[in-house]
């Protein structure tokens, strides 16, 4: 974590290592509701938004990368 906080500190924005850490736990925590969410979607023969009907595309999506935790 403080390899990180210098990194953000040489490019000028202040983070504390808490403020990181609570960072990357929401992230994680996060990611697998948003995992959930798109499979969700991609699995539906049509995505509704704005009151515009759009036909889903099915194709091969890249494997996401694991995130340890």
């Amino acid at each position: 974590m403080h390899c990180q906080e210098k990194n953000w500190t040489n490019q000028g924005i202040l983070l504390s290592r808490v403020t990181l850490a609570n960072y990357q736990r929401y992230t994680t925590w996060l990611f697998f509701i948003w995992k959930k969410m798109k499979e969700n979607l991609l699995r539906q023969e049509i995505i509704y938004a704005d009151k515009t009907a759009f036909k889903s595309i099915r194709r091969k999506v890249k494997k996401l990368p694991q995130i340890p935790g």
